[in-house]
């Protein structure tokens, strides 16, 4: 029984070997399965990319006329300041232009009324009525003729109150002045009696010279063309004199700064 139990020996069972596969192989085989999440997020971010892009798009094409039409007003506004600003500057120079001719108007009837204050200061005065008066008295006396006592004293009255005759008035200064301007003003003080108003009396022409004809003995001047242009005997001479000086009637020739009298 020994033996026996020694020999018999239990056979062996084949064991079946399975190969698993590995996970790696079979993903790669296997399509790709997303969660419903992310293909949902996916497809809201496509569609608001897609809306964007339209929304910009749209936007620019709704913008750009309204953007054109706001260049052109401001375009127009601006030319139409321009048009003003134009306009007023024709306007002020307009103005000037009348100021300037109503100064010039002023100045001439100033200087004309100058004139007419000067002949009116310089005309003669005579005495026709007293010097026909005094004969009309002589005659008449010898109608009654006096006594002997009487023609002696009748002799001497009328030389007693015959007043003097008044002397005509000779005394005139006359400047001729050779300039190059269109017009002349003289500006002086005759007789110390005072300076004109400026411009002064305006000079009148005499051929290719200006003229003027002053009542009195002695006067000071100066010329001017009526605006800023001067005619003095040295204006940078500080401590001389710069006013032309006549001391004595007679006529007077001016040109190039020298003053002559004629006939000296």
């Amino acid at each position: 029984m020994t033996a026996l139990a020694g020999t018999l020996s239990t056979p062996s069972i084949p064991r079946r070997v399975h190969h698993v596969p590995h996970i790696a192989s079979l993903l790669r085989g296997r399509p790709t399965v997303r969660s419903g999440l992310a293909v949902r997020c996916d497809a809201r971010g496509a569609d608001s990319g897609t809306l964007g892009a339209e929304h910009s798009k749209n936007s620019k094409k709704a913008s750009s006329p309204d953007v054109m039409k706001v260049f052109a007003k401001a375009q127009e506004n601006m030319m139409q300041l321009n048009q003003s600003r134009l306009k007023a500057l024709d306007d002020l120079q307009v103005a000037r232009s009348t100021i300037a001719d109503l100064k010039e108007q002023l100045q001439e009837a100033n200087a004309e009324i100058q004139q007419l204050k000067s002949a009116a200061a310089a005309a003669p005065v005579s005495m026709p009525a007293v010097s026909q008066s005094q004969p009309t008295s002589q005659e008449a006396a010898p109608a009654s003729p006096p006594s002997d006592l009487q023609k002696e004293p009748s002799i001497a009255e009328p030389t007693a109150s015959d007043p003097p005759a008044e002397p005509v008035a000779t005394d005139y200064i006359t400047i001729y002045y050779k300039t190059g301007w269109r017009r002349a003003f003289i500006h002086c003080s005759v007789d110390g009696k005072g300076w004109t108003q400026v411009p002064g009396m305006r000079m009148g022409d005499d051929g290719d010279c200006k003229k003027i004809i002053l009542q009195g003995k002695a006067m000071e001047f100066v010329v001017n063309n009526g605006g800023d242009n001067w005619d003095k005997l040295d204006p940078y001479n500080e401590s001389g004199p710069k006013n032309y000086s006549i001391t004595s009637p007679g006529v007077y020739y001016l040109a190039s700064g020298t003053l002559k009298k004629t006939g000296q």
